[in-house]
């Protein structure tokens, strides 16, 4: 039985002060909102397939000629679902797996596999990659799934390998949230979002973007956006300690996105702080005092220009700083039972504050080259230099289980640390051809060379191929191989309390090759159906021997899977979008991987019932998901959610209102916990409502 619990009241005043402000600054300077405004969200599915998509290829392609399998979430669509969140759009993409860890951060897998960190992917923001060096997560430190959505003119989400454009982390995917530029919107825009349950107020965030073109493809865009929430009611029935209680979540966010563009220069920035706390906690023990604070920023510099020597060439300088702070509370005073080894520090508890640094600089030049009958040519150099320091631990424990935790904290930052300085540099080679044979069968022909400093280097070829046998239907050809490097907490992580693994600094990279199908296919003048087939096998999987704590390149899996996506437009405007996956994830003992269910899929509506009401609705769908060999649980089990909203705009360009309700069942359903320290594993929101206010300045 789902418990709830009374929220802590959602403080927003503070960045409601600050929006105001800049508010009536920028509105005695913007000009008035056009008219003419080009709103690409509602295209129907003819004028969808030539979107152009960025994450495909070294140059923008259209959905119709790319050779990846590719899914393009429209503004539109994000709106039709209702989402609140990275979270909630991503769940709607084929073959995606999407949940909680124990320390509330959103786990997002693909095509059968998902870890905690998400490291198997890579995330992107305006093409610039957001995966830290510390554990190659996107998800964790910098919590990704909380981008704000009021700015996103669309996410792409290109699956299959692609190492051989991107480098490490483009193992299963790539992910690539684009933004709104000054050619989407100009003007100014306030949005209020309030999410509640039957206790309240359960999350609030306001959002304010403003754009404006000073001269012909000269302006800036930037957003700024506030969010608290208070935390839903997700209660765990029974924690490691077989302690019961409501898992704290409570989150506050600030995030300032800015970007300039001219004829040939652009330049994208993000800076976020957030304060949250830590859910089950790191050890799966309910502790409600443990938080942790990150501060992230990056600036991206871009010069392109296309009249040099018959190139268009591209050079881009990069700078990312990350910094996160625990304050953790792995084992609350008295709340370890006696028997278990933990009992050692059930006086004083085992208390524990560690932080640190975590940096990218890099540097890019690409050059593509069009001289060439039928063939599109592009090559370039990357280097990039990752480094974390500056590792800090403060505990009230030795690192060791022979002695009591003391009532006090000591600084062992250069005793017990959880790490070590570290530093990698990374030198990159690419090339990609697109190869136009005939007017209707294209060939995309790539590889790219990476060399780490730290543990040697990988090279990774894809060669894809698209053939329009009919205008009704084409084929997808696909082969590619990619890798992930093993992260700095993979190498070096050390004196954690276990089951927490140590770090080995003899690992090598993970490494994947996909072979793959697919057909897309018009089925009628308003139908279209794509299905992928594919099989990866992956090597080298970095993991956890059963009987130790060092992790080890030790795995092998095979994953075979179908994926189907259908979207059907309706005569008079809207449009329904379905997706299925079967996914079939083995590892080399013939065991299935755990915690992924094998068939999941979604539905998404989007009805206009005049030119001011839209109404929306979504239905996401899992089947039951294995459990490791070693987990006497029954399978979990698997689940159905229903979300409607409406959305309605009684002034053209001016105001809007949304309202909607999640889980409109109240269906009771967990994420997996795959270590099974959580018996009944994390539990996910029930029902709660929303409603939403939008008002575009003049």
């Amino acid at each position: 039985m789902r418990k709830s619990c009374l929220k802590r009241k959602v403080n927003i005043f503070i960045p409601l002060k600050v929006l105001v402000g800049l508010i009536l600054y920028l509105t005695s300077i913007t000009s008035a909102l056009s008219d003419s405004d080009i709103d690409i969200f509602s295209l129907s599915l003819e004028e969808l397939v030539n979107v152009k998509v960025s994450s495909t290829s070294r140059v923008p392609q259209t959905i119709s000629t790319t050779t990846s399998s590719i899914t393009v979430f429209t503004k539109d669509q994000i709106r039709a679902m209702g989402a609140k969140n990275l979270y909630d759009v991503l769940r709607h993409a084929p073959g995606m797996q999407v949940g909680l860890t124990n320390r509330g951060r959103t786990t997002i897998g693909m095509r059968g596999l998902s870890r905690d960190t998400s490291n198997y992917i890579q995330f992107q923001l305006n093409g610039h990659t957001l995966n830290e060096p510390h554990n190659g997560s996107a998800t964790f430190l910098l919590d990704t799934a909380n981008l704000p959505l009021q700015n996103i003119k669309q996410v792409e989400v290109v699956r299959g390998p692609a190492s051989s454009l991107y480098g490490t982390h483009a193992f299963l995917g790539v992910i690539n949230i684009i933004t709104e530029d000054i050619d989407d919107f100009s003007g100014a825009q306030v949005n209020y979002r309030d999410e509640f349950e039957d206790t309240g107020s359960i999350a609030r965030q306001l959002n304010f973007k403003f754009a404006k073109k000073f001269g012909e493809g000269h302006g800036l865009t930037f957003n700024l956006n506030a969010m608290e929430e208070g935390g839903v009611s997700q209660f765990i029935e029974q924690d490691f300690f077989g302690h019961s209680g409501n898992a704290d979540n409570d989150l506050e966010q600030y995030d300032l996105q800015a970007r300039y563009q001219s004829e040939h220069f652009e330049i994208n920035t993000r800076l976020r702080h957030q304060k949250r706390e830590e859910f089950a906690g790191p050890i799966s023990v309910l502790s409600p005092d443990s938080e942790t604070k990150s501060d992230y920023a990056f600036i991206d510099a871009q010069w392109r220009h296309d009249a040099v020597l018959s190139h268009a060439i591209k050079i881009r300088a990069y700078y990312d700083y990350g910094y996160g702070e625990a304050e953790l509370i792995n084992i609350p005073p008295g709340s370890a039972p006696p028997g278990l080894l933990a009992f050692l520090f059930n006086s004083n508890g085992n208390i524990g504050h560690i932080s640190l640094n975590a940096t990218k600089i890099g540097l890019e030049t690409q050059a593509t080259y069009a001289g060439f009958a039928q063939h599109v040519l592009t090559y370039g150099a990357a280097f990039e230099r990752q480094e974390q320091d500056d590792l800090k631990v403060i505990t009230n424990w030795d690192g060791s289980f022979s002695h009591p935790s003391t009532p006090y904290l000591v600084d062992r930052s250069d005793t017990e640390n959880f790490g070590e300085d570290a530093r990698r540099d990374i030198n990159s080679l690419f090339i990609e051809d697109i190869w136009q044979i005939s007017d209707n069968v294209i060939v995309n022909l790539g590889m790219r060379y990476d060399n780490f400093s730290d543990f040697g280097d990988t090279l990774n070829p894809k060669a894809s191929l698209r053939w329009d046998i009919a205008p009704e239907f084409a084929l997808r050809l696909l082969y590619g191989t990619a890798f992930r490097a093993p992260d700095f907490r993979d190498l070096y992580l050390s004196n954690t309390p276990p089951p927490a693994p140590l770090g080995n600094s003899s690992l090598q990279a993970e490494e994947i090759e996909t072979f793959e199908i697919g057909f897309n296919s018009r089925l009628a003048k308003r139908v279209q159906l794509n299905t992928t087939i594919f099989r990866n096998q992956i090597s080298d999987m970095i993991a956890q021997p059963p009987d130790q704590l060092q992790l080890q390149n030790m795995t092998d899996v095979e994953t075979n899977g179908v994926e189907l996506e259908l979207r059907y437009d309706f005569e008079q405007g809207g449009y329904l979008l379905g997706n299925y996956s079967y996914i079939k994830s083995t590892l080399d003992d013939g065991s299935d991987y755990p915690g992924v269910p094998n068939q999941n899929g979604s539905l998404l509506l989007s009805l206009p019932v005049s030119n001011k009401l839209s109404l929306g609705g979504s239905v996401l769908w899992a089947s039951e998901s294995p459990r490791s060999e070693n987990d006497t649980r029954d399978e979990m089990s698997g689940f159905t959610s229903v979300n409607l909203n409406a959305h309605y705009k009684p002034v053209k360009n001016d105001f809007s209102i949304e309202i909607g309700i999640r889980n409109l069942f109240d269906e009771e359903y967990e994420s997996p916990d795959t270590t099974g320290s959580i018996a009944g594993d994390f539990p996910e929101p029930g029902r709660t409502f929303f409603f939403g206010l939008e008002y575009r300045l003049k």
